[in-house]
């Protein structure tokens, strides 16, 4: 008789024993998952803080010409760049027919100048002022499938042009 009970209490040990290590699994899985959606989260508050301190710092030098290379965050490959001082419909037409949302963006004033985009992901946020020096071009559009953009930035006393680095 006294065997029988220990088996007993043995496959309870055991299943319980099995629920704990279970449960220790999910939750693991679970602070894995969350810890890299707040790992994507920084990597878009450090590419926003990188670029914005790129174009405030070469903002006050007066053609000063400076190399800002950046890395987008996971996921995305597309950057966008707009003079929100320009307020021309027609010279960004082709921006309303390609990218809809950053020229509705622009139309309506909302005070955001750089987008990145990625697939079924879009971010925008204000860089500081932002100027295009060639009268035909007022937003610039980069495609970085590595991720990895690299910009030319040139003081114009209180605005920074921006061009691709080539």
């Amino acid at each position: 008789m006294k065997k029988k009970g220990q088996l007993q209490a043995q496959i309870f040990v055991y299943v319980i024993t099995l629920i704990v290590i279970t449960l220790v699994l999910i939750y693991g899985y679970k602070a894995i998952q969350g810890f890299m959606g707040r790992s994507d989260e920084v990597n878009f508050v450090q590419f926003k803080v990188d670029f914005t301190n790129s174009i405030e710092s070469q903002s006050h030098e007066f053609r000063s010409v400076a190399q800002s290379r950046l890395l987008l965050p996971k996921g995305f490959t597309e950057l966008i760049v707009i003079d929100l001082d320009y307020n021309s419909v027609s010279a960004l037409s082709e921006l309303e027919a390609n990218y809809p949302l950053v020229y509705d963006s622009w139309d309506s004033g909302v005070e955001r100048n750089v987008f990145i985009i990625g697939k079924n992901k879009f971010e925008s946020f204000y860089a500081g002022n932002i100027y295009f020096d060639d009268a035909s071009r007022h937003y610039m559009h980069l495609t970085a499938p590595d991720r990895v953009v690299t910009l030319k930035l040139t003081g114009r006393g209180g605005k920074t042009e921006v061009e691709q680095w080539t």
